[in-house]
């Protein structure tokens, strides 16, 4: 039977020993791959019939005895065959078989005893090759760092590659462990590259995947942009978003705005993205008045850091309130100005006034004089703020109260308080005062303003009534607000009725009765009535003649209450007056309260005075 041989070319050693007694065997080695076979090859003849042993590990694997039948033992039995003839074959190899085998066979009827040794070596084919770095993060330049290669199998040895070619002759790189470990010291910045590892065996090579280390890079080129870049951003309304890049190796960015740190929290938002490049994002919702700028991003590692140049956010911010309109005199001159301030950017303003129209930014004024034509005119306000606008109007001319009505009356009771107020149309300052104006007492006071002005009179008496004036004046002119004010008792709450008292017939209560309507007949009535002639040209006229004056148009006349009728009398007149006035007065149990007048073609005010005589 010829001998197996092994893969790769490998040679069969064969040694011959030289024995104390003279005989002679072989020593042969036989190389097979695991799971295989192998065979030792004997060539003892069959008629020689000798008892045979295999022997491994001090331990019979095989025997035959004279005559008798092969047999394998123990571990090999199943998987193992003893020839006739001596040779043995192993079946389905391990590592474990791995070592030297020794046969002996002896003659019968002999002392001569043949021995042969045979050597076995079990070699497994290269597999699993595997590359690892010591260093699993980041590598940066004067580092040191260990490439590990292992493998399943029987090796022989380890090559090593970069970028698919031999490593360079470089006294940096350093392998211990027959090549298995590759030691580079220090890490230079070019080294970079896939490195390989490859496993050689007896049977087969292979190669393991490639592997490149994680160098870190500097920081360059740090770039901060912005999603509103040539727009304005409104402060309360909109949101700003920010974005820092760098190229470089595990990078960390910090955000700063002005000389400081941007502030954790609400409104800024921080976040990351990506490592290719390295970048993070700033959010800014909303955005306040305090983030216009500069902001910068600052990119730092191992190696050192770089600040991206200064940002600055358009912000806008509308102006306070609403446009505002003024007048101001100073006796001569008017002062008109419109203002819009507070906004950024600022407003653009235009007043117009008496057909000219001036613009400017935030505020504009005009002074026009006092001599010109331009009652009835208004001013005019507009302004505007990146499309925002507001606009405002006031009347220049006399002061104008809307709603006010010189012919209506106010009624006060005696006791109460009286308030007379006028409220005129803002526009140029207003000077008010009050005809007849407030004595020293507490109870009278005037509250005025530019455009407003009240006459309070508290703890109201009979002689509060009558007609009081505000004149109300600026540089253009003046107008006359009348107030008729009618004062009244407060009301008589009657007593409550009582039942009358048990015991009085109805005889005498309509006695009691009887008698009390004779009292009252003989009361004496006397109306005493005071007539003064005054003559008004409208709301300009003014209160200028008091009461009872000397040489006043005065007459007196006392009518006399008629039975159930009506008490008609004609007013006699001094010399100085030709008109002839009547006056109907009409008593409680008549139709009519009130006395009436003839319509007079002038105005007539009247003052009646009553007396009650028993």
């Amino acid at each position: 039977m010829s001998r197996m041989s092994v893969g790769m070319g490998l040679m069969v050693h064969s040694v011959l020993l030289l024995l104390t007694s003279g005989a002679v065997f072989a020593y042969q080695v036989e190389n097979a791959t695991s799971g295989g076979s192998v065979y030792f090859n004997e060539s003892i003849p069959a008629e020689d019939n000798p008892a045979i042993q295999w022997i491994f590990k001090d331990a019979i694997i095989a025997q035959r005895f004279p005559g008798g039948t092969p047999v394998c033992i123990g571990l090999y039995g199943g998987r193992c065959e003893l020839y006739v003839n001596g040779t043995l074959r192993l079946d389905r190899l391990t590592s474990v078989d791995d070592g030297n085998y020794t046969m002996t066979a002896q003659y019968p009827n002999s002392t001569i005893i043949k021995t042969s040794l045979y050597g076995l070596r079990v070699y497994t084919p290269v597999s699993n090759v595997k590359l690892t770095n010591s260093m699993s993060g980041w590598i940066w330049p004067g580092d040191s760092v260990s490439l590990t290669c292992s493998a399943d199998g029987t090796v022989v040895n380890y090559s090593w590659s970069l970028q698919g070619a031999p490593l360079p002759n470089d006294s940096r790189y350093q392998f211990t462990q027959s090549y298995k470990v590759l030691t580079i010291s220090p890490v230079f910045a070019n080294d970079t590259g896939n490195f390989t590892c490859t496993a050689h065996g007896f049977l087969n090579s292979e190669n393991s995947d490639e592997i490149s280390l994680k160098l870190g890079s500097k920081i360059s080129a740090v770039t901060l942009t912005s999603n509103t870049s040539g727009s304005y951003i409104w402060v309360g309304e909109d949101s700003a978003s920010l974005h820092c890049s760098a190229d470089g190796s595990n990078v960390t960015f910090l955000w700063n705005l002005k000389e400081g740190s941007v502030p954790p929290g609400p409104p800024y938002h921080i976040s990351s993205q990506g490592d290719s490049p390295p970048q993070s994002n700033l959010l800014i919702s909303p955005v306040s008045k305090t983030d216009a700028g500069p902001f910068t991003c600052e990119a730092s590692n191992r190696l050192g850091n770089e600040t991206s140049k200064p940002l600055n956010l358009s912000l806008a911010w509308k102006p306070e309130g609403n446009i505002a309109c003024s007048a101001e005199s100073d006796g001569q001159n008017i002062k008109l100005g419109c203002s819009w301030s507070g906004g950024h950017p600022a407003a653009n303003v235009s007043l117009t006034f008496n057909g000219t129209i001036k613009n400017e930014i935030t505020n504009v004024t005009s002074l026009v004089s006092k001599g010109n034509n331009f009652q009835g005119s208004d001013l005019i306000c507009n302004g505007d703020q990146l499309g925002r606008t507001s606009h405002c109007t006031v009347p220049i001319g006399h002061p104008v109260a809307p709603g006010h009505n010189n012919n209506s009356i106010t009624d006060a009771k005696v006791g109460g308080t009286l308030n007379l107020t006028v409220t005129v149309e803002p526009g140029l300052p207003v000077n008010f005062t009050w005809q007849p104006p407030p004595n020293n007492s507490r109870a009278y006071s005037v509250i005025s303003t530019n455009f407003s002005s009240s006459y309070l009179i508290q703890h109201v008496t009979e002689k509060d009534a009558g007609n009081y004036e505000c004149i109300a004046e600026n540089i253009i002119g003046t107008r006359s607000f009348l107030f008729t004010v009618n004062v009244s008792e407060p009301a008589v709450v009657p007593p409550p009725t009582t039942t009358p008292a048990a015991g009085l017939s109805g005889g005498a209560i309509a006695g009691i009765v009887i008698g009390v309507l004779a009292g009252v007949a003989l009361i004496g009535i006397a109306a005493f009535f005071i007539v003064k002639k005054k003559k008004s040209s409208g709301d300009n006229k003014r209160i200028s003649e008091p009461d009872d004056q000397l040489g006043a148009t005065v007459t007196y006349a006392t009518v006399q209450k008629k039975n159930g009728g009506v008490a008609e009398t004609a007013l006699t007149n001094n010399e100085q007056e030709d008109d002839v006035k009547y006056a109907e007065l009409k008593f409680p149990n008549n139709n009519s309260t009130m006395a009436t007048v003839p319509p007079p073609v002038e105005t007539e005010y009247s003052t009646v005075k009553t007396s009650i005589k028993q």
